[in-house]
């Protein structure tokens, strides 16, 4: 086999296996990003994290693979330092406005806030869940941006941004019920067709 087609075959394969696309996740600042990525399913989460990041505009993107059936997913968000500790005024350091927002086969999937403008997240709880439904068993594409500080922390801001899927229920094609009333439709003409007896 000539080396030009073998790729083309291994490309192939990668694209039909749903991870030919998946990324790294890649950020502008000097935070260490990453993803703990092997194909999300019911049985494998998917973690995106960031450590260490930079004070400053925080900006971060990549994408993950799922697996085929895979329709739904629960999403717990787990923002480190975003709590107000006993005696300060402030948050210590973390993310002001961090936001995600999630991206499949081109359509927006939604986009959804993880802390508030002062750091902390929504309620006060250092756990904040949301839940997004996917389209198909196409790579997910994902953008976070937000604002990372430091007032009085002794360590940098990072997060941690935990996927667990949900498979959803194989529905029902329209067509099936199409059918179905096209077999009654039928059996009722049969019926009345039917020569009466003498």
């Amino acid at each position: 086999m000539r080396p030009a087609v073998a790729l083309a075959s291994a490309l192939a394969v990668l694209s039909a296996s749903g991870a030919a696309f998946a990324a790294p996740c890649t950020s502008s600042t000097s935070g260490t990003c990453f993803i703990v990525d092997g194909g999300l399913s019911e049985s494998n989460p998917i973690a995106i994290e960031d450590q260490n990041v930079a004070p400053g505009s925080y900006e971060a993107e990549g994408s993950f693979s799922i697996d085929p059936g895979v329709v739904g997913a629960q999403a717990f968000a787990d923002v480190a330092f975003d709590e107000i500790l006993p005696g300060q005024s402030a948050v210590a350091s973390g993310f002001s406005n961090l936001t995600i927002s999630f991206m499949q086969g081109g359509v927006d999937l939604g986009s959804f806030l993880l802390t508030n403008p002062d750091g902390t997240t929504q309620g006060g709880s250092a756990l904040q869940s949301f839940v997004v439904s996917f389209i198909s068993s196409a790579d997910i594409f994902f953008k976070i941006t937000g604002n990372a500080f430091l007032n009085s922390g002794a360590a940098l801001p990072d997060f941690n941004i935990n996927l667990s899927a949900v498979a959803g229920e194989v529905p029902i094609p329209a067509s099936f019920l199409l059918l179905l009333s096209g077999v009654a439709g039928l059996s009722f003409a049969a019926r009345r067709k039917k020569p009466e007896a003498v």
